[in-house]
């Protein structure tokens, strides 16, 4: 049976268990625990075991008394948070950046990085913040700067994309769309 190929996807500003969100970005959920539900349900649909995900912080608000983990552990695929403004309590208890978190027998992973980080991807230039940037690595050279925050709200710069839920119809970003996007775009 030949092996499934791995997809790359980004996300940005889940906000698990932040009520307040909803009625912000004008969410399409009555409640709080509706909205988490979609957002674990279709991150599964859409994320294979092996998949790669780059989550560019707001995980949830300030640690959401603890659960966090709870979520996470319910997520597929392999996980890199980069993260954003409402991440720094839970991400404190993983004391390092890149430490890998692995619950015995769950098979999730979850790595955290810096706040700012780089890379190649299938041959893609990408530098990812959880804040949009004025320049970033290799803007000179057709990189592309991907960041949540803005919900949508910010007029992006040339080669720079919003990948928060409420800028894509709650739904993920995958590298492939990415690419297709930004494929003549050399500005």
């Amino acid at each position: 049976m030949k092996a499934k190929k791995r997809t790359v996807w980004f996300t940005a500003d889940l906000h698990f268990g932040h009520k307040n969100i909803i009625e912000y970005c004008d969410r399409p959920f009555s409640c709080v625990e509706e909205m988490d539900e979609y957002i674990v349900n279709m991150w599964n649909s859409c994320v294979g075991h092996n998949d790669e995900v780059f989550l560019l912080g707001d995980v949830s608000l300030f640690g959401y008394e603890g659960r966090v983990e709870c979520y996470l552990n319910r997520l597929s695929g392999n996980i890199t948070v980069v993260p954003g403004s409402h991440d720094y309590k839970w991400v404190q208890g993983f004391n390092e950046a890149k430490r890998v978190y692995q619950e015995s027998g769950s098979g999730w992973k979850v790595c955290i990085e810096q706040p700012l980080c780089h890379r190649r991807l299938n041959g893609f230039d990408v530098v990812m913040c959880h804040y949009p940037l004025r320049t970033w690595h290799q803007s000179n050279r057709g990189s592309v700067q991907l960041h949540g925050h803005t919900h949508g709200r910010l007029e992006p710069l040339a080669r720079q994309y919003d990948v928060g839920l409420d800028n894509n119809d709650m739904q993920m970003v995958s590298l492939e769309f990415l690419q297709e996007r930004f494929r003549d775009d050399s500005s």
